[in-house]
């Protein structure tokens, strides 16, 4: 097994709208092969005729000028028509391309497109796509002169994780090319990408790409000539076991770290406005209280229910590792006591509180802003000991049998 990074790419556009109608877009990109290095940079200007349609004029500078015209236009009949006709002025020769695409919606998720690309080396291809909430599937023949392939490409997204899982086969006079990998949400403006790509003619390559707002960074990585099952294991692992130690060591610090940071800055901003909440919350629970010791002597007298005990807001559990221990006397409970505004709240020995945030109940406010919050109750129902905690948003029904705690 021969490891080469065989080439490096980098790009990145910059958009500035100059009216509603006109925006400006320059774009650029380097990148080196085999030792040799390219680039070029291109200004586009794209002016909205209609709702149904736009033109843009795009030049650029690299291997030789080239000058580009594309338009888009709606059609009846679902039909959106789409072209691009390319000039580029190489030394001792021009050279221009042509390409037209006609797109038609098929249903509500389900695209179908015609693209003919004429010239020396013309090519036609036809497309379907579906994309789904959870997926995105596409299907596509291409007939050419100098190579023809079918080829599938799947992704499926996982936002719960910020992840897409994609994979991809091609078929055709090339060979057979399979590629699979995965896209992670790394930050707010960055995304990671690893594929390992096998063809019979290309070998295997790990494909490393780095999303960042409008920069895109590619490290292709040969490993081999040929696609031996060794070095495939090794381009699927290596990846993953990196990406699993760097996250572990380095990113989930620093996102922590930035999580409490931006917690701070929220608590320090809202501070005044946590200060009024407490003031008014204080001032409710005082007026309550005389309704309380009516509801209290009520429930005592019919052995109903009685809060002895219920605290609202964030509860700092005993952590096992050493680290979370170290950090367990600067992470403290930030609670308030809720007894006299919950007793206030029940009604014929029942209390029912309905799905939202209990911090807009009377008597209540928000202690720790930005972290998840709790609720624990202790209450006596028929001279029985209860214990219950709920999330913030859940509801809550007591007296419940499964909230009796065993005294013996």
């Amino acid at each position: 097994m021969k490891i080469e990074v065989s080439g490096m790419s980098f790009t990145q556009s910059i958009d500035a709208p100059l009216t509603s109608q006109d925006i400006v877009t320059m774009y650029g990109e380097l990148s080196t092969r085999n030792g040799i290095g390219s680039g070029s940079i291109n200004v586009a200007a794209r002016r909205l005729l209609s709702p149904k349609g736009w033109i843009e004029l795009d030049v650029g500078a690299g291997s030789g000028p080239t000058l580009a015209l594309r338009g888009l236009r709606v059609l009846p009949y679902r039909l959106i028509f789409s072209g691009t006709s390319v000039v580029e002025f190489r030394p001792g020769a021009i050279k221009g391309t042509l390409t037209g695409t006609l797109t038609m919606q098929l249903d509500t998720q389900t695209l179908g497109q015609l693209r003919y690309n004429p010239g020396r080396g013309s090519s036609m291809s036809t497309t379907i796509i579906r994309d789904t909430h959870r997926t995105h599937t596409s299907f596509s023949i291409n007939l050419g002169i100098l190579r023809s392939f079918v080829s599938f490409n799947y992704i499926y997204r996982m936002e719960e994780k910020e992840m897409n899982l994609l994979g991809t086969i091609k078929a055709g006079t090339f060979g057979v090319v399979v590629e699979y990998g995965a896209e992670k949400q790394v930050s707010q403006h960055s995304r990671l990408s690893a594929t390992v790509s096998a063809g019979m003619l290309t070998g295997v390559t790990l494909k490393i790409k780095l999303f960042r707002s409008f920069q895109t960074y590619a490290f292709p990585i040969h490993l081999s000539d040929e696609v031996l099952p060794a070095t495939v294991f090794y381009a699927t692992v290596v990846p993953l076991l990196t990406w699993i130690v760097v996250k572990k060591v380095v990113i989930d610090p620093i996102v922590k770290k930035q999580e409490e940071r931006e917690k701070e800055k929220e608590k320090e901003a809202n501070k005044t406005r946590m200060m009024e909440k407490q003031k008014e919350a204080e001032s409710a629970t005082r007026l309550m209280k005389a309704t309380v010791s009516r509801i209290r002597a009520t429930e005592e007298s019919k052995k109903g229910l009685i809060i002895t005990k219920a605290l609202y807001g964030r509860f700092v559990y005993p952590q096992q590792d050493q680290y979370n221990a170290e950090q367990q006397h600067i992470r403290r409970d930030e609670v308030i006591d809720v007894t006299i505004p919950l007793q206030c709240l029940v009604k014929d020995s029942k209390l029912i509180l309905y799905e939202a945030s209990k911090s807009e109940l009377p008597g209540f406010y928000d202690p720790c802003v930005g972290d998840e919050k709790q609720l624990l109750i202790h209450y006596l129902f028929r001279n029985q000991t209860h214990e219950c905690i709920v999330k913030d948003n859940a509801p809550v029904r007591i007296p419940l049998p499964s909230h009796r705690v065993n005294t013996t």
